[in-house]
């Protein structure tokens, strides 16, 4: 994503529902779950920076709604609330602009240039031996991540030497501009 701003290729602050050509609720994947989304008069001030910073007022997940729709549950921009429906939805924008899948554009993007071969958006067979996977707090392991199609929120599958490589090149400046990156953009309140 921060390639393609620093590109010129993708805005953070143009409305996203200005950046369909067409309604969300009119596009396959999401007939069903956008459809009360895009009668709430806040969709239409929602950008892809509230997305990203998890600002949107979307839930973590349609899947934990009662009815499985989308819904805004606070102010676009008011405050933290992590969404990875929101990340989704990001993703389903690029897709549509770009006319590729996530996978293949992370494949291009990152895998590929930096040499990540047991790396993927997709779960494939050749990652069983060397996989960088879950494990709890204490150490067990829990299990491996085997997700199908890609999702932005949650599904890379990696091992350790990839994750170094990624680590560096991002450290490095070699991906992105770090600056950027890393400059705050939502204040994070905490009780504890």
């Amino acid at each position: 994503m921060q390639q393609l701003v620093e590109r010129e290729k993708f805005s953070l602050d143009i409305l996203i529902a200005a950046q369909f050509p067409q309604p969300l609720n009119t596009y396959k994947p999401y007939l069903e779950s956008a459809s009360e989304l895009v009668k709430d008069p806040r969709w239409a001030r929602v950008t892809p920076r509230m997305m990203l910073n998890h600002t949107s007022g979307l839930h973590n997940s349609a899947m934990l709604e009662p009815d499985r729709k989308l819904k805004l549950h606070l102010k676009p921009g008011l405050r933290y609330s992590y969404s990875g429906e929101g990340l989704n939805l990001l993703q389903f924008l690029i897709e549509q602009q770009k006319g590729r899948p996530l996978d293949q554009l992370m494949e291009d993007a990152l895998f590929k240039p930096l040499g990540m071969t047991q790396t993927g958006m997709i779960y494939r067979k050749e990652f069983d031996a060397n996989v960088a996977d879950r494990f709890n707090a204490n150490g067990e392991f829990t299990n491996k991540t085997r997700r199908f199609p890609a999702r932005a929120g949650g599904n890379m599958a990696s091992s350790a030497d990839d994750l170094t490589k990624l680590a560096t090149a991002m450290l490095s400046g070699k991906l992105v501009n770090m600056k950027s990156l890393l400059k705050p953009t939502v204040r994070i309140r905490s009780t504890t």
